[in-house]
């Protein structure tokens, strides 16, 4: 399944900044990386469950398959992810489960942008468990 149209979001605090809602694909491969490599070691340990150096960054992003998995992003005008939810499906007989990990950069925290993110992911979940056989589906968030 894939999320591919584009929204437009006004976020609150931000006046006057527009935030564009689309799919990861390989044409935000590299986009994909710099959100990465601008994320702190601290921040790196959170997303990824342990602290990876560029050099792994740069091969984790090149190895990607972006057809797999679920990735949407919030980018600003110029076209860098601000904010990015990576949501991996699997399941159990007719129960579907996604994981999603979350990152946004500094500058752009507490503004709600994962929130935002969460919920249309929660909502690509419900959806993919009716697909599947209306037995429902869950998100749990990292």
């Amino acid at each position: 399944m894939r999320f591919t149209s584009d929204r437009t979001h006004f976020i609150d605090g931000a006046p006057g900044t527009e935030l564009r809602l689309h799919a990861v694909g390989e044409r935000e491969r590299c986009a994909l990386l710099a959100h990465y490599l601008r994320l702190s070691a601290d921040d790196r340990r959170l997303r990824f469950l342990r602290v990876v150096p560029d050099e792994g960054l740069r091969a984790h992003v090149a190895a990607l398959d972006l057809a797999r998995g679920l990735r949407l992003a919030l980018f600003d005008p110029a076209g860098s992810i601000v904010a990015l939810a990576e949501g991996f499906c699997y399941g159990c007989g007719a129960r579907r489960e996604m994981d999603v990990a979350f990152s946004t950069d500094v500058q752009w925290r507490r503004l709600g942008l994962a929130k935002s993110l969460k919920s249309v992911m929660a909502a690509i979940t419900r959806d993919i468990g009716q697909a599947v056989g209306g037995t429902g589906a869950s998100l749990s968030a990292t």
